[in-house]
């Protein structure tokens, strides 16, 4: 028996990565609803949709070495994305109102969307009624994100980051700016010393457990040129 295939009308075969993100674009390129279903949401995936990521729909499993949190933050305080977190999620939909939807092997993470990452294929429909996204949010047990588990991930993204520093290569630190701007800030624990003192053990403990370092970092001081030997300062 001898089968023919025949192309579908409206449906397309994405083969690469680089085909793959581009239909994302034209998926989430509207103002009307927009949602990823992903299994992993990376820190660069602004860096591929930008612009684009504004006010959609992300759900995502809260997995640490998957999800990173901090990616989480950007995308509620710079895209005011609603996030969503449904454990062991491994579908990849993007999907919008107007413009179609992509459904393929592709997470919303640098490995998935890059130009040297991981190899991706998927599909476009250019028909969104054809996928049913609210049975799909509906199947997967999704949970709003809150300060809470969020800071849980950010506490288990640290330890895991710690156990695994060395296979693991950052690709961007973040600033003070980025701290700031997160949504909800995790804390920050600061030491001054004006003399020479040796780190608690508590203090080691936490450097060696959340950072990987065999001890907390020693700042130097600093004068400003500007300073006088007699100035105070503040």
């Amino acid at each position: 028996m001898k089968t023919v295939n025949q192309p579908l009308e409206g449906v397309v075969i994405l083969p690469n990565s680089t085909s793959v993100r581009r239909k994302v674009k034209t998926v989430f390129s509207t103002k009307r609803r927009k949602v990823a279903v992903v299994a992993f949401v990376g820190q660069d995936a602004e860096t591929y949709l930008g612009k684009y990521l504004r006010r959609a729909e992300i759900y995502c499993w809260p997995r640490a070495g998957g999800t990173n949190p901090h990616a989480i933050q950007d995308l509620r305080s710079k895209f005011g994305c609603k996030v969503y977190f449904a454990d062991k999620l491994h579908m990849k939909v993007f999907w919008s109102r107007d413009r179609g939807c992509v459904i393929g092997s592709a997470n919303l993470t640098n490995n998935a969307l890059g130009e040297n990452g991981l190899k991706e294929a998927g599909v476009f429909l250019a028909d969104s009624s054809l996928v049913k996204i609210d049975q799909i949010i509906k199947s997967i047990g999704a949970r709003p994100v809150t300060d809470s588990t969020l800071l849980k991930l950010i506490d288990e993204h640290k330890s895991y980051y710690a156990k695994n520093r060395p296979q693991l290569v950052r690709k961007r630190s973040r600033s003070f700016l980025d701290w700031y701007d997160s949504i909800p800030r995790e804390s920050w624990k600061l030491g001054w010393f004006s003399e020479h003192a040796e780190f608690s053990r508590t203090a080691t403990q936490i450097a060696r457990k959340q950072y990987g370092l065999k001890e907390p970092v020693k700042l130097r001081s600093w004068v400003s040129p500007r300073m006088t030997p007699s100035s105070p300062s503040h």
